[in-house]
Formats: structure tokens, C-alpha cells, sequence
């Protein structure tokens, strides 16, 4: 009895020890048109393996180059599967279609103990496009930029060239390797190619994350109906930024009634609570206008009357008032600062900036030329930042009656 369960012991053993490492292999389809006229469905290649062992995959043409299209690597018992659109590793984050012919995909197995398998079959590329997508001439305009919204370098615009028609996407990483989205997988020309980046995930508009500053790298990935990639990167940096913003936090009009003709007080106090320096323009705090017939715009320089003094200047803030009939939103408007004087004797408007967490008042005054049927003004502030809008809504509105 006990001979007969240990011969049975024996056979069973016999017949694990005889089993082959690997099955042969299986090919779901052994031709290929990787060419980007119609899909390319990758062809499937299977195989069962049957002990741990150490196992690679690879491609061999005719003219007997290997290419491996699964690194060795160490695998339990398991039916595997390999897909293979015609691509292989081109290097450089690149892959290339390889041209016409009849290959040999070789699957090899080691298990560490002295026993080895190959298994075999053919793979035959037809049509190919073997032509190359190319990210040419990538470029940016500033190699260092400071999104902080004073517009003075808040952005960098990416250029590139795409050599045929494909996809591409551009995206930045930092020194730890984190990626962020700067444009997603679009169909592109082959065509210049050209890119706004304000320094966030996804775009500042749509409330994206300002990154923080810091050395990046921006890459654009490519890739064609055929299957071929490719890649380039350019470094940057990105300093001083932050997210600009001021609050009103109190607004003053007086007197309350006032004949025409008649001078309105204004005082408005803001407070930065972004995270960068606030700049600010003319006209200077104090500044009279006449209302309704001026505003900002119709300011002339005192040394050229044909050009206006200030204007819509990106990246700038002010304050400005508002009536319910106003020819145009906040007609009237003051800088936070008066400038300074350079020893040239011009203006320095930039000398003075408003940091996170400081206040300023704002005096200004109105000369009141409205007349309106009801005999009242309804006045309110707001703040401007010029470029870009009036962030926040009208604040402090004042009733105000003028007589005539």
C-alpha cells in the first residue's frame, strides 16, 4: 500500500517536472497596416507560462535587429498578453512605426534553475507609414516669466511646429517630476503651433491652481495616425507669482445734497488680500472731474494734448465711480498712488506698489454737471482692473440729491 501512493507521488511529479516553461505562442493577427488610413487593431500575442521565470518579449526583422517590446522582468504562472500596433521604442519618449516586412516575435523564459523555453511566431507589416511625426522648433518667449498679474511678463507663450498632421498636448513638470496640464490631446495642422501658459493647472479663467515658483520644464508629446511619436521639452522658471486681488473695504460720498455745480467728495479705502504686489496708474489720488462730460480717457497729457494721459493699461488697478446712466462702467477713476519724481523730473507711477495685507484711502472729488428728472443720483464704487475687468460688484451705493 505505502509503495503504491508513493509511486503515485513519483508519477505526479514526473509529469509537473515535464511540462513546458512556456505554451506556444498565439498570434491573434498576423498582419499589419500601420498607416493611419484606417485603425490599427494591435495584434494580440498570447502565452501561458507555466512556472515562475524571468521572461522577455521581443521583434526581430529580417536585417536581424531585436527590439524589445517587454522588458525581462520576473513573472508567477499566468496567461500573458502583449499588444503590438507595428510601434517600437523609438528613444527620446519616442515611437516608431517599422516598415514593411516579415518579423519574428520570440517570447523567452529563464525560470533560474537551468531550465529555459523560446516560443515563436511571425508578424508581417504592410503599408506602413514609417514617416515621422517631428515637435520642430519648440520654443518659449520668455525663459523666465512672473504670473502675478501686474502685466509685466504674467505669461509665456509656447511655439512649435508640427512636421505632419496628428495630436499633441503640452504639459509642465517640476524638479519632482509632478506633471501639470497646460493644453490637453487635440487633432492638430502640420502647422506653427502656439500657446498662452499663465502659470496654472488648466488655465487661470477656469480656476486653475497658480503653481509655485520654481524650475520647470515644458513638454509637447505628438503622435500620428500611424502610430508614430515623438517628444520635446524646453526649461523655464517661474518666479514672483501670485494671485492678484484687491477688496473695498469702505466707501465715503458727501454731501449727501448738493446743488449743480456742486463738488462730491468721494473716499475709498481697499485692501490687498491677494498674494502679490498691487500696481497702480493715474490719475493721481485728488483729481477732479467733471461730470458726466469727462472721465479717465478724456484726460489729455499736459505735454502732448493730442494724446491722452491714461488709458486701459493691462495689469493695472484703480478705483472708480459710477452713476445708474453712466455713459460707460466706472467713467471715473483714480490710481491708489500719487507718483513720484524721477530725477528727470517725469513720472515714476511704478515706484509705489500696494503689498498683500496693506490698506490704502483714496481721495478724489466730482464735479457735478448731472441732471437727471428725479433730481437724484444713485453713485456707487467698485474696483477696476484694467485688461481684465471689475472684479468684485458695486459697493457703497450713496444716494445723492443734486438741485437745479
Amino acid at each position: 500500500m505505502r509503495f503504491a501512493v508513493w509511486l503515485t507521488c513519483v508519477i505526479a511529479l514526473s509529469a509537473c517536472a515535464q511540462r513546458p516553461l512556456l505554451s506556444t505562442l498565439s498570434i491573434s493577427d498576423g498582419v499589419l497596416r500601420p498607416n493611419g488610413a484606417t485603425a490599427t487593431i494591435p495584434a494580440r500575442i498570447s502565452y501561458s507560462l507555466n512556472a515562475r521565470a524571468d521572461v522577455e518579449v521581443s521583434i526581430v526583422g529580417s536585417d536581424g535587429v531585436p527590439y524589445v517590446l517587454r522588458e525581462r522582468a520576473t513573472r508567477a504562472p499566468d496567461v500573458y498578453e502583449v499588444r503590438f500596433d507595428g510601434s517600437i521604442d523609438g528613444g527620446a519618449s519616442a515611437r516608431r512605426v517599422l516598415p514593411d516586412g516579415v518579423y519574428t516575435v520570440i517570447v523567452t523564459a529563464d525560470d533560474g534553475d537551468g531550465r529555459g523555453a523560446t516560443e515563436s511566431g511571425t508578424i508581417t507589416i504592410r503599408d506602413a507609414d514609417t514617416v515621422a511625426i517631428e515637435v520642430a522648433n519648440l520654443q518659449t518667449d520668455l525663459a523666465t516669466f512672473s504670473p502675478n498679474g501686474d502685466g509685466e511678463n504674467d505669461d509665456i507663450r509656447i511655439t512649435y511646429r508640427l512636421t505632419k498632421a496628428g495630436e499633441s498636448t503640452v504639459y509642465a513638470t517640476d524638479a519632482s517630476g509632478n506633471y501639470f496640464a497646460i493644453d490637453p490631446w487635440r487633432d492638430r495642422r502640420p502647422t506653427l503651433q502656439s500657446h498662452q501658459w499663465d502659470g496654472t493647472t488648466g488655465g487661470r479663467l477656469s480656476g486653475g491652481r497658480l503653481l509655485s515658483d520654481g524650475p520647470y520644464v515644458i513638454h509637447v508629446e505628438a503622435r500620428d495616425m500611424a502610430g508614430n511619436t515623438s517628444a520635446a521639452s524646453v526649461p523655464i522658471v517661474l518666479t514672483g507669482g501670485g494671485t492678484p486681488r484687491i477688496e473695498i473695504t469702505d466707501v465715503r460720498f458727501s454731501p449727501i445734497a448738493l446743488v449743480l455745480g456742486g463738488i462730491l467728495d468721494v473716499r475709498i479705502t481697499v485692501r490687498n488680500t491677494g498674494t502679490a504686489p498691487i500696481r497702480s496708474w493715474g490719475p493721481a489720488p485728488g483729481h477732479v472731474y467733471q461730470a458726466p462730460s469727462e472721465s479717465f480717457a478724456s484726460i489729455r497729457d499736459p505735454r502732448d494734448a493730442a494724446k491722452p494721459a491714461f488709458f486701459e493699461r493691462p495689469g493695472v488697478w484703480r478705483v472708480g465711480v459710477t452713476w445708474q446712466n453712466a455713459p460707460q462702467p466706472f467713467p471715473l477713476r483714480w490710481g491708489l498712488f500719487a507718483p513720484t519724481r524721477k530725477p528727470d523730473g517725469s513720472e515714476d507711477w511704478d515706484a509705489r506698489l500696494l503689498r498683500p495685507g496693506e490698506s490704502v484711502t483714496v481721495d478724489g472729488q466730482i464735479r457735478i454737471s448731472i441732471k437727471e428728472d428725479s433730481r437724484q443720483v444713485r453713485f456707487s464704487a467698485g474696483v477696476v482692473q484694467e485688461g481684465v475687468g471689475f472684479p468684485g460688484s458695486r459697493v457703497g451705493e450713496q444716494l445723492v440729491h443734486v438741485g437745479w
